[in-house]
């Protein structure tokens, strides 16, 4: 038994030694890389479920596997990145795959979540597809999630290894301890008390170390809403909308698992030049976006151009979840310039410069920054009467002072309150 373990454990540190040593050739150019350039696309990636939109086919905590495939077809499940940055992919599955330019071109896919009953925002292209779902571990990802954390981490991982470590080294000493005897008495100690642990516990660490691994990716299900009577009947326990309690001065959000959107409050939409005016002042307007699962109150949030700093309010101002807010140095031009849509509008006042190309919201401790646009210094640069705007609503592939170009688009019709 003993050499079937030292055996076994010399094949897998061989395959480790030589898997390094093949990849430090590659690196070096010393020799070709075998593989296509595009191996790494077909690799299988893990991704734990954080929502319920496709139950009950799959439930909250499983982890799904995604293989890429040269062909997809109708009622398979995808796994698909909405945005070339998004670090959380959607997984929903396929409802009608078209061919909007001729058979000759490449196809789209119209997705939707089994427990949704309205399909996805915009359909999905080939190269946004992470892989089709070709396995599922229900329930497993509550593991990978516990390895996750700090605690999880030592008890499935530090605690193996330092276990197997110690056996180790009191074997080794064991066994120097018998060398050094066999020159006075021999037979002295029984084999059978120096037997270590097996080789192969060292895979005991080793599966701790994947599950971790695994706990990196995460996946989202895109939820456009909750079930309504449809013939999969998602239970209630897979819904992960939070109530919305009773409206507080500087409530507590909760953020919503929704993949993309923003979980906080963001600048939705921004029209930072414009030729209306009302009297002396230009109609320049700001659109806020509540990302929150709960009503929110406005107050004490603040808003910056890099140089001047003003709060978004001067009094209690609840914005619903989902909701916008319009601000506008003068409340005045929605009535002569643009409509307001029925959105709540906040005069803005204060010496905010709009027109300086970056803004930035601040929370309401007054210190950290929850979101971060700009625009004229890079692709986005608005004319005269256009305005950016985040598409769909909400979207945000960064947080804080990060910021990604393509979460904006120009709108030559800008769309205050929409």
């Amino acid at each position: 038994m003993r050499s079937l373990n030292y055996a076994l454990y010399g094949a897998i540190l061989g395959l480790i030694f030589l898997a390094l040593g093949i990849s430090a050739l590659m690196s070096a150019n010393i020799i070709a890389n075998p593989l296509p350039s595009n191996f790494k696309d077909y690799i299988p990636k893990a991704y734990i479920v954080q929502s319920g939109s496709m139950a009950p086919a799959i439930k909250v905590g499983s982890i799904v596997i995604a293989q890429k495939s040269l062909n997809y077809l109708p009622n398979e499940v995808i796994t698909f990145k909405n945005t070339a940055y998004d670090k959380n992919p959607t997984t929903h599955r396929i409802q009608f795959k078209n061919y909007p330019e001729g058979v000759n071109n490449p196809p789209e896919y119209l997705t939707a979540g089994d427990a949704n009953e309205e399909f996805d925002r915009n359909s999905v292209k080939d190269g946004q597809i992470v892989g089709k779902v070709v396995f599922t571990l229900p329930y497993a990802g509550y593991i990978a999630s516990f390895a996750k954390d700090p605690r999880g981490f030592i008890l499935m991982v530090v605690v193996p290894a330092t276990i197997i470590i110690y056996e180790e080294l009191k074997f080794l000493k064991r066994e120097f301890g018998k060398s050094y005897s066999k020159f006075r008495q021999k037979n002295l100690i029984k084999e059978k008390e120096d037997m270590p642990l097996p080789r192969i516990s060292i895979l005991i660490p080793a599966i701790g170390a994947a599950v971790v691994i695994f706990s990196i990716s995460l996946a989202y299900f895109l939820d456009n809403e909750d079930s309504i009577g449809n013939i999969f009947g998602a239970a209630s326990n897979f819904s992960t909308t939070t109530p919305s309690p009773s409206p507080s001065p500087n409530p507590t959000p909760i953020p919503t698992p929704t993949p993309g959107i923003a979980q906080n409050l963001v600048i939705n939409e921004v029209l930072p030049d414009t030729s209306c005016f009302q009297g002396n002042t230009e109609a320049q307007w700001i659109e806020l976006y509540n990302g929150y699962s709960v009503t929110i109150n406005l107050k004490n949030f603040k808003i910056t151009d890099g140089t001047n700093t003003i709060d978004l309010v001067n009094s209690n101002t609840d914005l619903p979840a989902g909701q916008f807010a319009l601000l506008a140095h003068s409340n005045s031009i929605w009535n002569s310039c643009y409509s307001d849509n029925g959105a709540i509008t906040v005069n803005l006042g204060g010496q905010l410069n709009i027109d300086v190309g970056q803004l930035q919201l601040i929370d309401t401790d007054g210190l950290t920054v929850i979101d971060t646009v700009i625009w004229g210094t890079n692709s986005l640069t608005p004319a005269q009467n256009e305005s950016i705007e985040r598409v769909p609503d909400g979207w945000d592939s960064a947080t804080g002072t990060g910021f990604v170009e393509s979460d904006f688009v120009e709108k030559t019709t800008p769309q205050p309150g929409l």
